[in-house]
């Protein structure tokens, strides 16, 4: 299917979850009426999918980017303590988005253990953003986005 077909064939597939939605908000359920209302604040993140290309509608990424982690658990029996357990989800969350970034992980941390050794902030996480000359933002995740659309300012705002 082209992107164009599938963008059109998802038009009716919006309208119609929005009318759902916006229904949902009156139901009798408090805890539904709430739930649609959350989903309606964020809708126009759920259909983000649709006008960027490249962009997966699953969440097939999230789930392989936690099974390392769900793999050494099991293989190791987990940290023994607290603590370690806070490192474990630290450090397997930094390697990830590293990698994700296409971003060294030896030499983040160990831009990170100097800075900590000489009280310099610790280098950003945050992914670098470039404008392109075809009005799409090019992120360092492996995509891009429009300019317009809301997500650059979400990453400007956290910064």
């Amino acid at each position: 299917m082209y992107r164009a077909d599938f963008q059109a064939k998802m038009e009716s597939v919006q309208q119609e979850v929005d009318a759902v939605l916006r229904q949902g908000t009156i139901y009798a359920y408090d805890k539904t009426a709430e739930t649609c209302r959350d989903i309606l604040k964020r809708e126009a993140f759920l259909w983000t999918f649709v006008h960027v290309e490249g962009l997966d509608p699953t969440n097939n990424l999230g789930e392989r980017q936690v099974r390392p982690g769900v793999i050494w658990r099991k293989m190791s029996f987990g940290a023994q303590s607290e603590a370690g357990s806070r490192f474990a989800e630290r450090i397997m969350t930094v390697v990830s988005t590293l990698k994700q970034q296409r971003r060294n992980a030896l030499d983040y941390l160990t831009e990170a253990c100097e800075a900590a050794h000489s009280g310099r902030p610790a280098p950003s996480l945050l992914p670098t953003v470039s404008t392109t000359l075809n009005g799409y933002l090019k992120l360092n995740l492996g995509f891009a986005i429009p300019v317009d659309s809301a997500i650059p300012r979400m990453i400007e705002s956290v910064r």
